[in-house]
């Protein structure tokens, strides 16, 4: 009975470990795109949770001893700025992933065709997909399109104090049909407004110290 129940638990193991490499396949495979936990990663540029699945994008980059980093943004755009400012950027072997803007399935996102003027999470407008169409344009004027709505994102009217040095204060416009600055209105202001009205009642202070002066001389006589 013993070596019947021990001969069961070695079986046992034996299945567990053949078992085992098929559990974890799920793990990342060194190469190409993983499945991303939606709604749970955020983008590595924009730090927005990854939740639209049809304009996401991901870079794996390679490093030394063939070791591989992934890194995941809600927007082709978000991957194009983001790996630009990246020192590996000029390597060959780093692959870029997007999603196919009709089902979401993973393609290479340099060899894909790019449609304008989709509503993606951060409004860089691109849907991706495999096949060539009249109207949408490669990777590289891609790359081109994002740049110039980066640079709309960055431009005064979206940023007014984008260009003002810093500690400069602003300063109001001048008044409609006069050259004065804002100064000199408001001392005319004061002047006419004492010309032809009766005087303002002297302020509190004044008022305290006058009653303190009255005070003192009744004590006085």
């Amino acid at each position: 009975m013993p070596d019947r129940l021990a001969h069961s638990a070695l079986l046992a193991v034996l299945f567990l470990l053949a078992a085992l490499p098929g559990l974890m396949g799920c793990g990342d495979p060194g190469t190409g795109p993983v499945d991303v936990k939606w709604d749970r990663v955020t983008c590595d540029r924009c730090r927005m949770v990854l939740s639209a699945r049809d304009y996401s994008a991901q870079i794996r980059a390679f490093k030394d001893e063939g070791k591989t980093t992934l890194h995941f943004f809600d927007d082709i755009g978000c991957a194009v700025i983001w790996l630009e400012d990246q020192p590996w950027r000029e390597d060959p072997r780093t692959q870029i992933w997007v999603t196919d803007w009709r089902n979401g399935t993973w393609i290479n996102a340099r060899t894909a065709y790019y449609l304008k003027g989709k509503e993606t999470p951060m409004q860089y407008g691109l849907g991706a997909q495999p096949e060539p169409e009249p109207e949408a344009i490669d990777f590289a004027a891609a790359r081109r399109h994002i740049h110039e709505v980066e640079e709309r994102f960055n431009a005064p009217i979206f940023n007014p104090n984008a260009n003002q040095p810093v500690g400069a204060g602003s300063r109001a416009d001048p008044p409609v049909g006069g050259d004065s600055p804002p100064g000199d209105t408001a001392k005319g202001s004061a002047s006419g407004s004492a010309a032809g009205a009766d005087p303002a009642p002297p302020p509190p202070a004044a008022a305290a110290d006058h009653d303190h002066d009255q005070q003192h001389l009744h004590v006085t006589e």
